[in-house]
């Protein structure tokens, strides 16, 4: 890597035309924009400044670089390169936005970011911390393009429902009475053993014979009491 000049407080050399006293300089009136100083102040450590700060001439309220200007006072620099430009107050807050709404707006290609990081990390471990990336970032990027989460394959996918096979018997123990097979076997034991105690089924019912008749399940019919006759039907058909 192209190692960088920088003459007095870390100015590069091509940018000390415009070295401006660091105390000439105040922040924007109300800055939304919260940035990382420390992050910001590592760069200008290892790559010095190699792109001047945006301020009005009149006066000297920084439009875009505060966070530069803030890193280089931590720093302990005197001097900072600096652009002056003409614009009035709604000018410069315009501007202010925009130069922090357009890196809002970008994104990454994770993959080639991946592939970026770890360039950096085989050359020189340093060179990736005055980036502000970290060896974990460069996992994490990589988990993410293969779909992995850091466990096996059968935890990320949940399993399904062992219920899902079982039919109504099983799930339930007994079948609900809305789906009640009236001529299943256990139904027909248990029918025969109130015969044995002397109970008529018929007790208590019109003269007309009358049955339960009982929806097949998967269907939108529920119980009701039919002729016999219907049954014979419907069972028939």
């Amino acid at each position: 890597m192209e190692e960088v000049e920088s003459v007095g407080n870390g100015i590069h050399e091509s940018l000390s035309p415009l070295a401006t006293p660091i105390t000439d300089l105040h922040e924007l009136d109300g800055n939304p924009r919260k940035g990382d100083v420390q992050a910001v102040a590592r760069s200008l450590q290892r790559f010095g400044q190699r792109k001047p700060i945006i301020a009005r001439a009149d006066t000297g309220e920084i439009i875009a670089g505060n966070h530069t200007w803030k890193a280089a006072k931590k720093l302990g620099w005197d001097a900072i390169a600096v652009l002056f430009v003409t614009d009035d107050s709604a000018t410069a807050k315009a501007y202010a936005l925009a130069d922090n709404r357009t890196a809002d707006l970008g994104t990454y290609d994770n993959e080639a970011l991946a592939e970026m990081i770890e360039a950096v990390l085989d050359a020189d471990e340093e060179l990736l911390h005055a980036a502000s990336f970290t060896e974990e970032d460069l996992d994490a990027l990589l988990a993410e393009s293969t779909g992995s989460t850091g466990q096996d394959a059968e935890e990320d996918v949940e399993a399904p429902s062992s219920k899902s096979n079982l039919n109504l018997f099983d799930r339930f123990m007994v079948p609900p009475f809305s789906v009640l097979d009236a001529r299943g076997g256990w139904w027909q034991d248990r029918k025969r053993a109130w015969i044995d105690f002397g109970i008529e089924g018929e007790l208590g019912r019109e003269d007309k014979p009358r049955t339960w008749y009982i929806g097949e399940p998967g269907t939108n019919t529920g119980e009701a009491i039919v002729d016999e006759k219907t049954v014979e039907e419907r069972r028939g058909g």
